[in-house]
């Protein structure tokens, strides 16, 4: 937008004041929808796929993510090599380069996901006890501002995997940050299709993006070979003690 104000400046007549309307940034749900469209557009083939894929990808290129310091995503796009789908979408999702394989649609938890079967999928993990649909809601809330950051993998209307991102505000390291993996998770039926990587991944992604420095993880000693092919190392031993068994 351009317009021309005449006045007078120091005796030297009119001036000619060119003014440019700020350019809109995108909130983060915005983000989350438009990373939902990528998405959805590759379950369709031919022309829309493309040409929903391609104004999807201008509208990310003009805007990061996620700034250092910020909200996480509601949700993340991730290439992962060895994820095994479960239809020709999938295989239709193939991307190049070192990360090639195919995107995988990481959100964060909604209220929703309680009748997708997500405690159902938790007690894979460990002990969930008896959570009514009410106490699930509010702890979704409680959490939606951090620092804990679930995220799921949904598949056919169920949860089929998910993790939390748990980010540690330190005064070491210049008042760095450290994330925390918690709760990986995969259903049974499930397992074996690369879902643990994608869920590991798309955590990592996120902590690097709101400025960890690091990220740390416990796991059982048969895990270590897995955890190091997501790319962590073995550190250190972890210490515990219960205080309810």
């Amino acid at each position: 937008m351009e317009e021309t104000i005449n006045r007078r400046c120091l005796g030297r007549g009119p001036v000619s004041v060119r003014r440019r309307r700020r350019r809109r940034r995108f909130s983060v749900d915005e983000r989350h929808e438009i990373m939902r469209g990528v998405y959805l557009s590759t379950q369709y083939g031919g022309s829309v796929r493309f040409a929903l894929g391609f104004v999807a990808g201008i509208l990310l290129r003009e805007t990061h993510l996620l700034r250092k310091g910020r909200r996480p995503p509601k949700s993340v796009l991730v290439p992962v090599r060895g994820y095994k789908g479960t239809s020709s979408a999938d295989r239709a999702r193939e991307t190049e380069g070192p990360d090639a394989g195919p995107l995988v649609f990481v959100r964060r938890l909604e209220a929703g996901d309680y009748a997708k079967g997500f405690m159902e999928l938790l007690a894979v993990l460990t002990t969930v006890g008896d959570v009514a649909e009410g106490d699930f809601i509010r702890r979704v809330r409680d959490v939606a501002s951090g620092p804990e950051y679930v995220y799921v993998v949904e598949e056919n209307g169920r949860i089929i995997a998910t993790g939390t991102l748990v980010v540690e505000r330190k005064f070491a390291r210049s008042c760095g940050v450290v994330g925390h993996i918690e709760d990986i998770a995969v259903l049974t039926s499930a397992q074996g299709r690369g879902l643990g990587k994608v869920i590991i991944h798309a955590l990592m992604r996120v902590a690097e993006r709101m400025g960890c420095y690091k990220v740390i993880l416990d796991c059982a000693e048969k895990n270590v070979a897995f955890y190091e092919k997501c790319g962590l190392t073995q550190k250190e031993i972890q210490m515990v003690k219960y205080f309810i068994d």
